[in-house]
């Protein structure tokens, strides 16, 4: 199967998330107009102070109001600055940031399949050159690509020094298969080889570990 070609892939990739953001912010609109809509109805129905608890009720309105707010402000910033990726094609980035928002805005994406993803944060810096929406795809691609294996709830994303320089660990929590079958059936799949094709792109090398527990898949800057 040839690849698809990458400036195709980014743009699919870009309007998959987009699409995945503006849909929850949608549902915090849906979710502060009928809220406003109850108040609304609660105001009409009390000329004269006849509905019991009016003011529990106006409040417990006004602070699901002011949530949606506060998760629609958090939803606009995390897409524009998602939106800048292509921005440059070749920047520093620091990959646990770059990881952290990548996360943020699919969260809806995933949640759908049932997948609860788990980011470990570590205290130091993390950073390489690279094309950073490519990078955001080779996260993104690797996540569906175990995602479509293994029957795990949760995705574990962690960070650390590998030959002196940094990786991304992703793993499935209670794979239920061997690490080596894992590996294996990884490597036949049709969404590894489209990896792989996006890792030699942003001269990046990954590798499916047969050691460990589930599955994890290391990748490390080769520039």
């Amino acid at each position: 199967m040839s690849t698809p070609d990458v400036n195709d892939s980014k743009a699919e990739f870009l309007g998959a998330i987009t699409c995945s953001v503006t849909h929850e912010i949608q549902n915090v609109l849906a979710i502060i107009k009928e809220n406003s809509g109850l108040m609304e109805d609660f105001i009409l129905m009390n000329p004269n102070g006849s509905v019991p608890g009016l003011e529990k009720k106006l409040a417990a309105c006004i602070d699901k109001i002011k949530k949606q707010a506060y998760r629609g402000v958090g939803l606009t910033s995390e897409l524009n600055s998602f939106a800048h990726g292509p921005d440059k094609t070749t920047t520093s980035i620091n990959i646990v940031e770059l990881i952290k928002k990548l996360v943020a805005v699919s969260e809806r994406f995933f949640k759908l399949k049932g997948i609860d993803i788990l980011l470990t944060v570590p205290d130091q810096r993390h950073s390489i050159t690279t094309d950073p929406v490519l990078f955001q795809m080779i996260i993104f691609s690797c996540i569906n690509c175990l995602i479509e294996i293994f029957k795990s709830k949760t995705m574990l994303i962690d960070f650390q020094a590998h030959q002196e320089l940094p990786c991304v660990r992703l793993s499935m929590e209670n794979a239920g298969m061997e690490p080596q079958v894992a590996a294996s059936q990884i490597i036949q799949t049709d969404g590894w080889k489209n990896i792989q094709h996006l890792c030699r792109k942003t001269n990046m090398n990954i590798t499916p570990q047969k050691q460990t527990t589930g599955i994890r898949i290391f990748f490390s800057s080769l520039q």
